[in-house]
């Protein structure tokens, strides 16, 4: 998928925006593919990234570096505590978290995707997450939580709760923008906001905005 908006009109590309590009084996292939583009790669990961792939992946990068473009991979983080149930089959939490000291290691742009925060993971559980991530990148994107009222998700996490508050909201990064069910999580996206500036790390609700950031620090 290319954002045709781009960052301040520069085209961007995320492979795998509905699924997860490193739960295929030829992840960086296409990674190669997409790089020859010259244009900015963004893309979140629940998988495990072996060493060997991150190692060609730096290598990519510093070619589309020279070229004003980069790639940047965010660990996507549900929870400190209760991933193998929320997301059962991904890389748990110290997978993830190796993933971004590696990321690190190579000097590949990162970031810590906390999106959708979850009404059911407490505030402490956010301060862990930031607290052991805040190391090794500085950038976090957040944001709340589409919901569908079918889904066994729903069923198994949010039924029931009466505190919720639901609304309709517009779905931004499909092209005929429906109007989605929405989860509105005002004070604990400050909470998790106001924990991400105290380490020192800065906050975004948009990855447009996020990548933006990563240029105006690379060039």
């Amino acid at each position: 998928m290319t954002n045709k908006d781009g960052v301040n009109g520069i085209d961007v590309i995320c492979p795998g925006c509905d699924s997860d590009l490193f739960a295929f084996e030829d992840a960086v292939e296409v990674l190669s593919s997409l790089s020859t583009l010259r244009k900015i790669i963004s893309l979140s990961t629940k998988a495990s990234i072996p060493k060997n792939s991150l190692e060609r992946i730096a290598m990519l990068n510093k070619e589309l570096i020279k070229h004003d473009s980069f790639i940047k991979i965010s660990v996507a983080l549900s929870s400190f505590h209760s991933v193998d149930s929320i997301e059962e089959g991904t890389a748990n939490f110290e997978e993830r978290l190796r993933n971004l000291k590696l990321l690190q290691h190579y000097d590949i742009p990162s970031s810590i995707y906390l999106r959708p925060l979850l009404p059911f993971v407490s505030d402490e559980e956010y301060k862990q997450i930031i607290d052991e991530t805040s190391p090794y990148t500085r950038k976090y994107l957040l944001g709340g939580l589409f919901v569908d009222r079918e889904s066994e998700f729903y069923t198994k996490f949010l039924q029931g709760n009466g505190h919720l508050r639901i609304r309709d909201k517009q779905v931004q990064w499909i092209t005929s923008k429906p109007q989605w069910k929405y989860v509105d999580l005002p004070e604990k996206e400050d909470y998790v906001q106001r924990n991400v500036h105290s380490k020192g790390g800065m906050a975004f609700h948009s990855d447009l905005n996020l990548l933006d950031s990563i240029r105006q620090e690379l060039f």
